[in-house]
């Protein structure tokens, strides 16, 4: 059992340090080691239904594309969708290639080329975890977005919490948005997003 794991994992890291490299190549930043661990740790603890969906806003060439793909995996709900979003086509197809390098077991998968903001007002699900990773000034406006395609447990991330930092205005108008706050202090730092419980 042990060493099927191992093996297993041994064979998604072989794709995760594909994908750094390429991003390192494209000189494109992308999460680091202990944020991808925040991210599959988050999502293979969530509460789960039936189906579980997760959302990417700002995919790159799919470095933190493959952490929520793994957890995803790995997750004991069988019905698993991820959508990750990138708005440059060629990174996007760099993405679509290590997926289907990598062949999911379960996870059904989409790969968008569209602005993040402008899909979010396309959609019409709702989705179980949302990691976002675009440019800092837009965050804001990405946040105004969020309650059209978020649920009560929604769990949500935002990359650089530390650095470079998002506008300052960013945790007032989360919480003004309903929003819990928490920091995952990592290198950069993570916004942990949680629905504010109601009595």
């Amino acid at each position: 059992m042990v060493s099927n794991i191992s093996s297993k994992w041994r064979r998604r890291f072989q794709y995760i340090y594909k994908a750094d490299k390429n991003s390192q190549d494209l000189y494109i930043p992308n999460i680091g080691f202990e944020d991808g661990i925040a991210i599959y740790t988050l999502i293979t603890n969530s509460e789960t239904g039936e189906v579980y969906r997760a959302l990417e806003l700002g995919s790159g060439v799919g470095y933190s594309t493959l952490w929520i793909l793994y957890a995803l995996e790995d997750m004991s709900v069988e019905n698993t969708y991820l959508t990750a979003v990138e708005m440059d086509g060629d990174r996007a197809r760099l993405l679509r290639q290590i997926l289907e390098d990598v062949k999911p077991l379960k996870t059904r998968y989409n790969v968008i080329v569209d602005d993040a903001i402008q899909f979010i007002n396309s959609l019409n699900d709702k989705y179980d975890f949302i990691f976002v990773d675009i440019n800092k000034n837009r965050y804001i406006e990405a946040l105004e977005k969020l309650g059209r395609v978020s649920h009560d447990k929604t769990i949500v991330l935002f990359h650089n919490a530390f650095i470079p930092a998002p506008p300052k205005e960013f945790i007032d108008k989360a919480r003004q948005e309903g929003w819990k706050v928490n920091i995952i202090p990592t290198r950069v730092g993570l916004f942990l997003l949680k629905r504010e419980k109601t009595i």
